[in-house]
């Protein structure tokens, strides 16, 4: 997942990475800029609230230490702490909605990776020994994945859209084991879902 402050800090860049994907950047990216903009509004409004409320507390302190009536500062940090709590929330609202965003854009092509729209436009760069020849017609990958049953491609189209795989069973228990930190799941996905395991993995997982 790409971190908030690098897609706050170059999103045109990010823009035009997903438009040189062939990805719809509106779509991806909705709308990042005043959602983030709410989120940071809303911090600051309870910090600023945060702090007249600490005011008030010291003002009750000494107007009670001198004997004085302290009812109105007492009604008023009760109602600071109402719109603390609101701006928090509001703030938590939009963090939640930025991680969604976040959590959707892809990898962004390195700046020698060559625009195309299709596999044709890809550009060998180099090569190594020879390919090697066989007396049958080998099989893709992904034919031999699905038959063994350690890859589902329907699934992950369905997450992830196409050319990318989920792993299940033996395979998974394979790439998570190399994820330290990461709790077991039935199954797992190759690049972007995989940065959501410690989270969400089983509830992301068993929605489709």
């Amino acid at each position: 997942m790409l971190d908030l402050n690098f897609v706050r800090d170059h999103l045109p860049q990010v823009e035009e990475k997903l438009r040189q994907r062939g990805t719809n950047a509106a779509e991806v990216l909705k709308d990042f800029a005043a959602i983030d903009a709410e989120r940071r509004q809303a911090i600051t409004a309870s910090e600023t609230l945060q702090a007249q409320r600490n005011r008030a507390s010291e003002e009750i302190a000494k107007l009670k230490k001198n004997g004085q009536d302290a009812s109105a500062q007492i009604n008023e940090t009760k109602q600071l702490r109402e719109q603390i709590q609101e701006s928090e929330k509001k703030a938590a609202q939009q963090e939640a909605r930025l991680r969604e965003i976040l959590t959707a854009i892809p990898n962004l092509p390195h700046d020698s990776v060559p625009i195309g729209k299709s596999a044709e436009d890809n550009v060998e760069a180099r090569r190594w020994g020879s390919p090697p020849k066989f007396n049958f017609k080998p099989k893709p990958h992904w034919e031999l994945g699905e038959e063994l049953g350690i890859l589902d491609l329907e699934r992950a189209a369905k997450i992830s859209g196409a050319r990318f795989a989920v792993s299940r069973e033996r395979e998974a228990i394979t790439i998570l084991s190399h994820l330290k930190g990461c709790p077991f799941a039935r199954s797992s996905q190759s690049e972007r879902a995989l940065c959501a395991i410690s989270t969400r993995i089983r509830i992301y997982f068993d929605s489709f």
